[in-house]
């Protein structure tokens, strides 16, 4: 299990639960694996009948290199690049490693 915070919101604009998941390391396939199990989950006990499968994503921080990587649930099939086209994950990157310069 990987050690990180996690945070969970919905988003209006997708009708869907975004679960963050911020992790101190490098992200790891199995890492991506159970943030799918944990998706699968929170679609069971939290999604309602109106709402679109949960999505997430898992920020690795290792040094100075931040990794952003998104996850959708199993539940949604296959969705090329749809987290591409909501999350600008380039920006996310740039703006967590200017954060952690400020520190």
């Amino acid at each position: 299990m990987m050690t990180l915070s996690t945070y969970s919101f919905f988003n209006r604009e997708l009708s869907s639960l975004v679960a963050l998941y911020i992790k101190n390391g490098k992200i790891a396939p199995h890492d991506l694996k159970e943030v799918e199990l944990s998706l699968l989950q929170l679609d069971k006990v939290e999604k309602r009948d109106n709402e679109n499968c949960s999505v997430g994503l898992i920020v690795g921080i290792d040094g100075d290199i931040v990794d952003v990587q998104s996850v959708l649930s199993p539940n949604l099939g296959n969705c090329d690049n749809f987290c591409d086209r909501i999350f600008d994950k380039e920006l996310l990157r740039a703006s967590i490693a200017q954060m952690l310069q400020c520190r």
